[in-house]
């Protein structure tokens, strides 16, 4: 049932505002547009995933993230597995995990935060970091929700040529890979159009916590950055 819901609500037939989204395209569409329109179709995407109910968390939700979509079309995203905002302006609440995200982008990859794309696995991101849904996870209770926003992330990956992602649990949802085996490798994820050069790293709770954890990372982001070269972006505005 979640499936077909899924499905609907990507096609516009149910959950959508009509007044807000006009000729929203399909998961097809979203599969082969063409890379110029990566802003625009994250836009688009972004208001389907703020009407999104299709699983328990999205019940106890009134604030949604698709992507934080930057000011330049990137090729680059940072996923994390989850995002805490501030209530009132919107942007990342100011926390030792977004210290460490901003750290990672500007040192280690010479990029601004508005440069690049910040995506969160779980859309709902004002119940995602409460200890509910936190326990829930760690004891598997919430894999339905959970692949209901994996759909929305792969959908977001094939527009993206580069990824970083934080945390053991993305790895193994992506890559069907332990943490450590992935550690200062790169890993390529295939797309319908393409394949993403890709690198897994611990969780930005862990790299805050553990100076040696940032260290393994700070491997894996030379890697990514080597064969990235200047084409993360096309143009500035």
């Amino acid at each position: 049932m979640l499936e077909e819901l899924y499905r609907r609500i990507l096609l516009g037939d149910s959950y959508i505002n009509a007044d807000e989204i006009v000729g929203s395209p399909s998961v097809d569409n979203f599969l082969s547009i063409p890379n110029s329109d990566r802003k625009t179709y994250f836009e688009i995407l972004n208001k389907h995933i703020n009407t999104c109910r299709l699983c328990s968390i999205s019940k106890l939700s009134s604030a949604r993230v698709g992507a934080f979509v930057p000011k330049v079309d990137s090729k680059l995203a940072f996923v994390v597995e989850s995002l805490s905002l501030d209530s009132k302006s919107r942007s990342l609440y100011e926390n030792a995990e977004s210290e460490i995200l901003g750290h990672v982008i500007e040192k280690d990859f010479g990029l601004l935060q508005d440069e690049v794309f910040i995506i969160p696995l779980i859309k709902c991101v004002d119940v995602a970091d409460s200890s509910m849904v936190r326990n829930a996870m760690s004891k598997g209770e919430m894999q339905g929700d959970i692949k209901i926003c994996l759909k929305y992330l792969f959908a977001q990956l094939e527009l993206l040529d580069f990824a970083v992602l934080f945390g053991a649990r993305l790895c193994k949802l992506i890559f069907d890979l332990d943490i450590k085996e992935a550690n200062g490798k790169l890993i390529p994820y295939k797309t319908k159009n393409k394949t993403l050069q890709c690198i897994c790293v611990e969780s930005l709770s862990n790299i805050a916590r553990n100076s040696s954890a940032l260290k393994e990372a700070s491997i894996s982001f030379k890697l990514l950055k080597g064969v990235m070269g200047n084409s993360v972006y096309e143009s500035r505005f």
